[in-house]
């Protein structure tokens, strides 16, 4: 396998229908593609072993010449390493188990011993200078997860990468593999969150911490690019361990599975109701607080200027023709009284004319 068909497995594909890129103009929104391709429900056939989510470009960028001279040096040193560690694997001397009674040591004492001198500690010290010396220092962090709960652990990473939590690190983009075409029972999906420089120890701590109180993940290590392209995992012959990183080398255990970043990730889930999430958007533009009317009702249409006005000057002479009605009325009675005045006088003189003369006495 090439060199370049090796840096295949880490470089996003341009426009592929499964990778999305913000600083490309993307067709459709970031959510449009989480929900469109999930990891669980995408089958690789061959041709889409990856859903890739690229934020921005990478803070400190390799060049296409340093890769090749790191993998064409790598490559060397790892061959010198595995002869050795071989070498020591069939050499018939040295006993499959160790022997307390004579103090032999096993093949795999012998190792882990020979780990420590420059076998493989000192491999892999001398990939890290070829790595840095070349500029090709780009790596990631590794998690796993099950089918059951890929698809929201990849949509909150994706989304924090883009403009969350995430978004404030080096991380700069992050793929999931999808469901392989012979996929066995409890399959684990990887995730991968690419960072521009994985022997930053404070940036790889950064996003370790990120992902731990914003996604209470289980980090499994941190690889480089440089070991992907060798193909080192953790069979490999050379026994040179498959990561440069692991979570216990950066945090104390105790901090990682019961400290306070998971635990607060946790407690804030648990404290969110189960239908948190947020309501579908109106194709309708609301109606204002101001403007809004019942459906049955119809808002009443202004009255006119010039109507207005008439209704005015009505108004006007309505109460005027009031106030000479009033002085009417007033009239009406006074006259009223003067002719009950006089006629009640009629009645009493015509009531002295009626009332017999008294007789007055002869003297």
């Amino acid at each position: 396998m090439t060199s370049t068909e090796l840096r295949q497995e880490d470089s996003m594909p341009s426009k592929n229908p499964y990778a999305w890129s913000k600083t490309s103009e993307p067709e459709i929104s970031l959510d449009h593609f989480l929900t469109k391709y999930r990891p669980s429900m995408v089958r690789d056939d061959g041709t889409k072993p990856w859903l890739w989510v690229r934020a921005r470009e990478p803070s400190e960028d390799s060049t296409m010449e340093g890769e090749t001279a790191a993998i064409a040096e790598a490559t060397v040193v790892l061959e010198e390493a595995t002869e050795k560690v071989q070498s020591i694997q069939n050499d018939a001397s040295i006993p499959v188990r160790s022997n307390k009674k004579t103090g032999a040591k096993s093949k795999k004492e012998v190792r882990e011993q020979a780990s420590l001198s420059p076998v493989q500690a000192g491999a892999a010290e001398k990939l890290k200078d070829i790595a840095i010396k070349n500029g090709y220092t780009c790596g990631k962090w590794l998690v796993f997860a099950s089918s059951e709960k890929v698809d929201s652990i990849w949509s909150g990473v994706a989304r924090s990468l883009v403009d969350g939590p995430l978004s404030t690190t080096t991380a700069f983009c992050a793929k999931v593999a999808t469901c392989p075409a012979d996929e066995k029972p409890n399959h684990q999906h990887v995730l991968c969150i690419y960072m521009p420089n994985v022997y930053d120890k404070d940036a790889v701590t950064e996003v370790m911490k990120i992902l731990l109180r914003h996604h209470g993940l289980n980090l499994s290590g941190v690889k480089t690019d440089l070991y992907t392209d060798l193909n080192i995992d953790s069979k490999h012959p050379s026994g040179i361990p498959s990561t440069i990183w692991k979570a216990t080398s950066l945090m104390k255990d105790t901090e990682i599975k019961g400290g306070e970043l998971r635990d607060a990730f946790f407690n804030e889930l648990a404290a969110r109701p189960k239908d948190s999430a947020p309501p579908p958007a109106s194709k309708e533009p609301e109606k204002s607080s101001e403007t809004a009317q019942p459906d049955d009702e119809k808002p009443k249409p202004k009255p006119k200027t010039k109507l207005k006005k008439k209704m005015q000057v009505e108004d006007a002479f309505a109460s005027d023709n009031d106030e000479e009605d009033a002085r009417e009325e007033e009239k009406r009675k006074v006259e009223l009284k003067k002719k009950l005045a006089k006629a009640r006088k009629r009645d009493d003189s015509d009531d002295e004319e009626e009332k017999p003369k008294k007789k007055t006495a002869k003297i």
